[in-house]
């Protein structure tokens, strides 16, 4: 039936989208643009910590985004405590995280569990953003004034684990969480989860904003883990992982393996000496730091001309000239007439097809871009102007002095060597991203629940 009339009949799309994968190499470089050179200004310093445990957890695990994103509450998470290795002194630390929204298969549901540790490479280790989001939450049952705390901890002879356990009052809430209007301004909701299309919107500008020529999606970054998975694992064992119950790999080969083949099959056919390196590099996704990240004055110029958009803004226009010439001076004195419902339904639909005009046109500047950049630089080349030998990075000035000491952080990691060393630095990165969950970056524009008069008046 879909194929043989939904699909003609209202002429759907049948050919196979690209499958690119999000490798770890990838990965890296967003996480720490996203840490140190992002610029971009979140509604609220939480959302900036929830992405990257979101990017960290997604790509260790492959695991659906739907299943992570928004879904995770505290009573699916578990800080445990083990006995320090012989000759330390400090325990050992694991976060247990249990997914329960896993997409069913006949009827049924089978929950998946996973276990992270501290990692040598601070930027990918998942403890620190998690246990910073608790502290910020004030949410464990014991009080613990510092992260030091928990790393003073001993568990007893006669306990193999201590386990950290969450107030009630916190077990059934999101870990990670949207924001909301309040009278003070801008704040994290408390049981509002966050969803899964605004962190798809946060990966997407955070990939454009390293100058990749692909819409990130989340499951590219599922697609490159698993591809990690594939390749250290049994079929058998990749798909309890990633979720897969057909019991082969026919799910697999159809979804998850890329539409690069990342393999050197000229060394495998031909016996000459494998190049893997060389093949992996040109399977990555493009990026270029110079791509657009913005849409210029002429491509809003561009947009704001589309007929459909002009109609529905004269539309909008039109009532809302008409609720003035009737006398309403507020929306409070117009609500429930249907002039007023004729106006928020074209003002949503004007906000609706703008905000995906401008995508779709942001997109295609991006693409002209990666089209003519490679070919502008050849012909300077060819014109005797090579390329500086090194680029200096930009100057960054961050809004908030906890933003700025995280970014130190990290960068101070990446040179150490000594893993002593790490865990003093650790804490402190734990410290000052609890106290980041708690800030604004910079004064966020919203409209007032008491502004309504500007929503009826403004454009």
């Amino acid at each position: 039936w879909i194929r043989t009339w939904l699909t003609p009949t209202y002429g759907l799309d049948t050919s196979k989208k690209e499958k690119a994968g999000l490798f770890v190499e990838d990965l890296a470089v967003l996480l720490n643009h996203h840490w140190i050179r992002d610029k971009e200004v979140f509604a609220h310093k939480r959302l900036r910590v929830q992405l990257a445990a979101n990017l960290i957890l997604a790509g260790a695990t492959a695991t659906r985004p739907g299943a992570l994103i928004g879904q995770l509450h505290y009573e699916d998470l578990e800080f445990q405590l083990f006995p320090p290795l012989s000759g330390e002194e400090r325990p050992r630390m694991a976060l247990k995280v249990s997914l329960k929204n896993i997409k069913r298969s006949g009827g049924k549901s089978e929950p998946k569990e996973f276990a992270f540790r501290e990692d040598d490479i601070l930027i990918y280790d998942p403890i620190i953003p998690i246990i910073a989001l608790a502290f910020a939450d004030d949410a464990f049952i014991n009080e613990f004034r510092d992260p030091e705390d928990i790393y003073k901890l001993v568990v007893p002879v006669n306990s193999d684990r201590l386990r950290l356990q969450w107030k009630e009052g916190w077990r059934n809430r999101p870990v990670f969480r949207d924001v909301e209007d309040s009278e003070k301004g801008i704040r994290v909701a408390v049981d509002k989860a966050l969803k899964y299309q605004k962190e798809r919107g946060h990966l997407i500008r955070l990939g454009r904003s390293i100058g990749l020529a692909k819409a990130l999606k989340w499951y590219d970054l599922r697609r490159g883990s698993g591809k990690k998975l594939n390749e250290a694992l049994t079929p058998e064992e990749r798909n309890k992982i990633m979720g897969h119950r057909q019991g082969d790999s026919r799910v697999y080969v159809q979804y998850y393996i890329s539409t690069f083949n990342d393999a050197d099959c000229q060394s495998i056919c031909f016996g000459s000496a494998p190049q893997y390196d060389l093949v992996h590099l040109a399977g990555r996704l493009l990026r270029h730091s110079d791509a657009p990240t913005a849409l210029t004055n002429q491509q809003k110029f561009e947009v704001n001309q589309d007929s459909k958009l002009v109609k529905y803004r004269r539309e909008r226009t039109r009532a809302l000239q008409e609720l003035k010439s009737q006398g309403y001076r507020t929306r409070a004195d117009a609500e429930g007439t249907n002039l007023v419902a004729r106006y928020d339904c074209y003002k949503r639909k004007a906000n609706r097809l703008s905000k995906k005009l401008k995508s779709e046109r942001l997109q295609r500047a991006i693409e002209e871009f990666h089209d003519s950049v490679h070919v502008d630089e050849i012909n300077r080349q060819l014109n005797g102007i090579k390329p500086a030998d090194v680029i200096a990075p930009p100057s960054i000035t961050y809004d908030l002095p906890e933003r700025a000491r995280v970014a130190r952080l990290f960068s101070r990691a990446a040179d150490m060597k000594v893993r002593d060393e790490l865990h003093p630095l650790c804490m402190d990165l734990v410290r000052t991203t609890t106290q980041l969950c708690k800030r604004i970056e910079s004064p966020y524009r919203r409209q007032a629940k008491g502004g309504r008069k500007a929503i009826l008046y403004g454009k």
